[in-house]
């Protein structure tokens, strides 16, 4: 769930600018969608939403693959963002997790692969 300082159209507004500006697809199916500023306001706090979508969409992917599995990080600050991102970097270069967004794996099989980055 979003926390109450974020509105749903506060979330969608924020994803969208930012994918108006360059596609968030990074291959393979997955893509990172984020805001360009951090949109929480306890500094330290940040959640992760991985969101398995009914129907793949084009996003512009460099491979050309479409869409179907989305990891949204929300942050409270620069630094968090930027360390966040890069964690998820690591994470999808790793094939146990990459099969695991695939197979759409929920969150008791996905918190064991993402304690091992």
């Amino acid at each position: 769930n979003l926390p109450p300082s974020v509105s749903p159209r506060q979330f969608y507004d924020a994803l969208a600018a930012r994918e108006l500006v360059l596609s968030t697809a990074v291959g393979h199916g997955v893509a990172i969608p984020h805001s360009q500023k951090p949109l929480l306001k306890d500094f330290g706090e940040h959640r992760i939403f991985i969101c398995y979508l009914s129907q793949s969409i084009d996003m512009k992917a460099m491979d050309n693959k479409k869409v179907h599995t989305m990891i949204i990080p929300l942050t409270s600050n620069t630094q968090s963002h930027l360390h966040v991102i890069s964690q998820l970097a690591r994470l999808l270069s790793q094939e146990d997790f990459h099969k695991g967004l695939e197979l759409r794996y929920g969150f008791n099989e996905l918190y064991p692969l993402l304690r091992s980055c």
